[in-house]
């Protein structure tokens, strides 16, 4: 996802709030700011990503450490014994650096953790590929953060400091917890927690890894663990109770107890849900430098015709190859929208190094082609492909100005691109064409959803949002109950409606809840275990 603005949030938290009181330990593997050597000397760019744009406010506010990858080739170069004061502007946190060795990013990151975990939790298990490489280098990665996260607050707690609040995110670590526990470094009373950012598959999913019962150990070395969705918690708790013997799972309060192997203490791991949303502020009060009307001039449309944007990384898990289907059956099937409407593609390549994501590139773009040759004339491209990311003022303007947004993944944990196109449009118009298999279809209202593997059902969705854009600006049929144009606009509030209730300021806020009720009776009985529920 695309840079998104960085301002101070405009949330708050209590003045008794853990995160206040306590000194906040993020870990990442993706870091918020990467330094590189440019032909002028070095540059410091923000990081893309919705973790990113989520936290790099949190810790500004609040201070404490980052812990992530260096994977900028200037970050040494600018890093005092691996730590750094950022953003560079306006110094608020230190970001630590953890320097890992070329093959063990290979192994680690691009091999178990995208090779296997990502399609594993994706529910693509043809995809998954395994190297007898991988898993040691993931469980190398593991300790070496586990050893930086510990070096990290050493010395405040020798100091005499609260007991600190280290806060884990994402698949890449799904050993860290357990292994920080093992650490006489880190107090004992220490919160661990950790957020899983994509979704947590069936247990049957889960049992095709040879390592199933070590990564269900290690994050049961979390106090807190939390995911986007109940559905997503019932699945790991769920797993738990399945493959792991001698568990003890309460899946209504949502506590599960264990004995680790490493311990003769059981560890009690309290699991909710809440999904993280943006920060809605930030976007509205965003104005484009580029006016909407802007990227017609930058990608060659012509205004007159209708704007079906797409936004994502070229990743086989966004479905861009089943919506490039339903777009090529929609120009087969209703004629009328030859000539009349452009899909605009932004899908920058990702994890290139990775044999699957260089085919499923490979393939994408063939497939836009096909469909131009097929249906391109003299003065239309069917398909604009912009084969990069794009920076935030672009992007919004890109938002604007589009008709309808479809995102049509396979398989997602969220989606925050949908969110934000909604933000963009609050109060304007816009359609949004959303999977009912990305996450955020559970909490945002007024879309309308398509399978992506149904192919003319997705051509049909297509084909109403664009018309009731065309409606919203012609006097409508009043025979015509299924084009009211009135019906765009409703959808577009409820969905803005959605969006504000799961603001990313809610989702610091309760985990912070989330904090505190661990050290009260409540927390102990799990009367708030089960967090977030969709209803």
């Amino acid at each position: 996802m695309p840079e998104s603005p960085s301002s101070r949030p405009a949330w708050t938290l209590s003045a008794s709030s853990p995160l206040r009181e306590r000194d906040l330990v993020v870990v990442s593997n993706r870091e918020p700011y990467v330094h590189s050597r440019t032909g002028d000397g070095i540059a410091v760019e923000r990081s893309a990503g919705g973790l990113t744009t989520a936290l790099d406010p949190v810790l500004r506010r609040l201070g404490g450490t980052w812990v992530a990858w260096g994977s900028g080739d200037a970050d040494a170069a600018v890093a005092d014994d691996g730590t750094v004061r950022v953003p560079p502007a306006e110094p608020a946190y230190d970001l630590e650096r953890v320097f890992l060795a070329e093959s063990t990013v290979e192994d680690y990151y691009y091999g178990y953790s995208n090779s296997t975990l990502w399609p594993l939790c994706h529910g693509d298990l043809g995809r998954i590929r395994s190297e007898p490489s991988h898993w040691p280098a993931y469980e190398r990665a593991n300790e070496r953060f586990a050893d930086a996260v510990v070096g990290s607050v050493e010395g405040d707690v020798d100091e005499g400091g609260a007991a600190p609040i280290v806060w884990i995110q994402d698949y890449h670590f799904a050993l860290l917890p357990d292994r920080l526990r093992s650490r006489s470094g880190l107090p004992d009373a220490a919160t661990i927690a950790q957020f899983w950012h994509v979704p947590w598959p069936s247990p049957d999913a889960v049992r095709v890894s040879p390592h199933a019962r070590e990564l269900l150990e290690g994050l049961l070395g979390n106090d807190l663990l939390g995911f986007h969705l109940p559905a997503y918690r019932r699945n790991f708790l769920e797993t738990v109770d399945r493959l792991l013997p001698g568990a003890s799972v309460d899946r209504e309060a949502g506590i599960v107890r264990f004995e680790g192997s490493g311990s003769s203490e059981t560890e009690r791991t309290r699991v909710y849900a809440r999904p993280i949303g943006i920060d809605v502020s930030s976007v509205r009060r965003a104005e484009p430098i580029e006016e909407p009307s802007s990227v017609f001039e930058a990608y060659d449309l012509d205004p007159a015709r209708s704007l079906l944007l797409g936004v994502e990384r070229l990743d086989y898990a966004k479905g861009i190859r089943e919506r490039l289907r339903a777009f090529e059956h929609l120009l087969e099937t209703e004629p009328r929208w030859r000539e009349s409407v452009t899909h605009l593609m932004v899908a920058g390549p990702t994890r290139e190094r990775i044999p699957e994501y260089r085919r499923y590139q490979r393939r994408v773009r063939e497939q836009v082609a096909a469909i131009n040759d097929r249906f391109g004339t003299d003065d239309w491209t069917p398909v604009r492909h912009v084969d990069a990311a794009v920076d935030w003022e672009r992007l919004l303007a890109l938002y604007r100005a589009a008709d309808a947004l479809v995102v049509s993944s396979r398989r997602d944990g969220l989606n925050l691109v949908a969110m934000e196109y909604v933000a963009a449009n609050a109060g304007g118009t816009g359609t949004l064409v959303l999977s009912e298999l990305a996450g955020a279809s559970e909490i945002l209202e007024g879309a309308i959803e398509i399978n992506p593997y149904d192919v003319a059902g997705t051509a049909a969705a297509i084909d109403r949002a664009l018309s009731l854009e065309i409606d919203e600006g012609d006097e409508a049929d009043e025979a015509d109950e299924a084009d009211d144009p009135d019906e765009a606009q409703e959808r577009l509030e409820s969905l803005w409606e959605s969006v504000r209730r799961h603001d990313v300021g809610e989702w610091v806020r309760s985990f912070d809840r989330e904090v505190t009720a661990l050290a009260t009776d409540a927390g102990a009985r799990g009367d708030a275990g089960a967090g977030w529920d969709s209803g």
